[in-house]
């Protein structure tokens, strides 16, 4: 899937819709978003939807008069693109000053520690069997 470096805040509204239908028509991302406040034309919604087909977020299928809008990227994809945007602009690639931005100063239940510590061991094992 292509992806470009970034989502506006708008389209990022629709997606969420979508993340947590997985699938859905314009009127129904569309009374969604309504039911959330946002008073944005059907048109408005359509036309993000129809960017979000072309940047490879969606993929649209009719089906009858009805078009269907299925997510085809998760919010990892998303969050993975942006961050790695994140780190080609602000850290000439490097992932490490981003990764160490995150952790610093935050509090981390025990459970978040944990699977910190275990993707932490994944990696050193893959790195030269762990002698890295």
């Amino acid at each position: 899937m292509t992806k470009p470096s970034s989502i506006s805040n708008t389209e990022l509204e629709v997606l969420k819709q979508l993340w947590s239908d997985r699938s859905a028509s314009v009127r129904q991302v569309h009374e969604q978003l309504e039911a959330l406040g946002k008073t944005w034309a059907y048109n408005t919604v359509q036309t993000l939807l129809n960017r979000l087909c072309a940047k490879g977020f969606v993929k649209a299928e009719r089906s009858g008069r009805v078009v269907e809008y299925t997510v085809v990227a998760s919010r990892e994809d998303l969050v993975r693109q942006e961050l790695d945007g994140i780190a080609e602009k602000m850290c000439e690639g490097s992932s490490t000053p981003l990764v160490l931005s995150l952790f610093e100063g935050r509090k981390f239940s025990a459970g978040e520690i944990r699977e910190f510590k275990k993707l932490l061991a994944e990696l050193e094992s893959k790195t030269e069997g762990g002698s890295a």
